[in-house]
């Protein structure tokens, strides 16, 4: 039922009563594909949980993810994730369960969300067959409706951070402590709660995983052990992994953390080993998903078995780009660019294609002589079939420099 209550701002002038649950909140922010929240796919989620009863200190749990699609570049000039930074991102599939257990039964905050987020992040749900949506939401524009850049830069926080999942959350809760709202009061919808999943090991990838510039902000990671008392320690062991290697690196705190559950746990040394083997072996199972391990994702293999000290089990892929092309060659585009204000997407390439009297094709099969991509790094499904099937691939730039434009 519906109440209005005349002593309220008017961004809280419709109050539902359900009773809380859970009185810390769930901030959260999408990084996508797109800005049409029907044909977005996530490339990063940051969430951070905050008791505004009690202004707790916040915790956050962030990620890169993989949307297995191509990102368009008018989307990489705003959060600058590349195919190449989230070549080791689990996918949203990966993550879904730990992510609706993260927002269970709170309410969940962001900037223009219940328009583009919740959608977003509903039919991602969907996609991965988990039976939940986020219902119960607070939007942070109905106290300060601007961007929240022209906000940040105005509470004095680090604008060339923004458009980072994470950086976002904390500019909203930004706006929640300085103008003292509890969105637990003010929220609209009824209260999602998660269905009970069997808790499976979580495996993220942080911009600073990722090797990403810019990206040396301090995590203050969301600690869930005491959650899972219920889950074997093996299982909960990996979760530990995941949260200590954030930083990649591992302090002496760290390895203590890791042995006192161990010896709590009774987790003898054979079998940490094989459990450190196990969390290696999730990030070389995804440095293999699209057939090539590239230099950059080796040397962050091989820092996390360095660091964990297992044996690697992969090596870098030899690739050529090298090709001879003649009119019987053919050749496949994915992706667009653009280059001195003329965009070149799959129209134009295929024109620009057969105007060199090469042949071009939709989609790749073993026949394939070249692929051009936005990036050498894409993950679309040509560009990945390039790659299983070993065959040469080019950047656009780099094709249209060789054969360019005729005049």
């Amino acid at each position: 039922m519906l109440q209005y209550n005349p002593e309220l701002p008017l961004w809280g002038s419709l109050i539902e009563s359900y009773p809380r649950v859970v009185a810390e909140i769930a901030i959260l922010d999408l990084e996508t594909t797109s800005r049409n929240p029907y044909k977005a796919r996530i490339v990063e989620i940051g969430i951070t949980i905050w008791d505004p009863d009690v202004n707790s200190q916040p915790q956050e749990w962030e990620s890169l993810i993989n949307p297995l699609v191509h990102i368009p570049e008018e989307t990489i000039r705003i959060h600058k994730i590349s195919a190449q930074d989230i070549q080791l991102a689990p996918t949203f599939t990966e993550v879904a369960e730990e992510v609706a257990r993260l927002v269970d039964r709170r309410v969940v905050v962001g900037h223009n969300l219940p328009s583009y987020d919740k959608v977003v992040l509903n039919r991602a749900f969907q996609s991965a067959q988990i039976p939940f949506e986020i219902e119960r939401v607070f939007d942070t524009r109905s106290i300060d409706s601007r961007k929240l850049e022209v906000i940040a830069a105005e509470l004095g926080m680090d604008v060339s951070k923004m458009h980072s999942a994470i950086q976002d959350t904390r500019v909203c809760l930004e706006i929640l402590q300085k103008h003292q709202v509890n969105p637990n009061d003010l929220a609209q919808g009824m209260l999602h709660r998660a269905p009970k999943f069997e808790h499976k090991t979580v495996r993220t990838v942080s911009r600073y995983q990722a090797g990403m510039a810019g990206a040396e902000y301090e995590l203050r990671p969301i600690s869930r052990i005491d959650e899972l008392a219920h889950v074997e320690p093996e299982t909960v062991y990996l979760h530990l992994l995941d949260e200590v290697l954030e930083n990649m690196a591992l302090s002496d705190e760290d390895w203590e953390r890791l042995d006192d559950f161990a010896e709590q746990h009774k987790i003898v040394s054979s079998k940490r080993e094989e459990l450190h083997l196990e969390y290696l072996s999730q990030l070389q199972a995804a440095a293999l998903r699209d057939h090539v391990v590239s230099e950059r994702e080796y040397s962050i293999l091989q820092k996390v078995s360095d660091l964990l000290e297992v044996p690697l089990s992969v090596q870098i892929t030899a690739e050529t780009g090298e090709v001879t092309l003649t009119e019987e060659s053919i050749i496949v585009s994915t992706g667009s660019v653009t280059i001195d204000g003329r965009k070149w997407d799959k129209i134009e390439l295929e024109r620009h294609i057969r105007s060199h009297n090469f042949q071009w094709a939709g989609n790749v099969t073993k026949k394939t002589t070249l692929v051009i991509c936005q990036e050498v790094y894409a993950t679309t499904g040509n560009a990945t079939r390039a790659k299983k099937y070993g065959i040469p691939r080019w950047t656009i730039e780099e094709f249209l420099s060789t054969f360019p434009p005729r005049v």
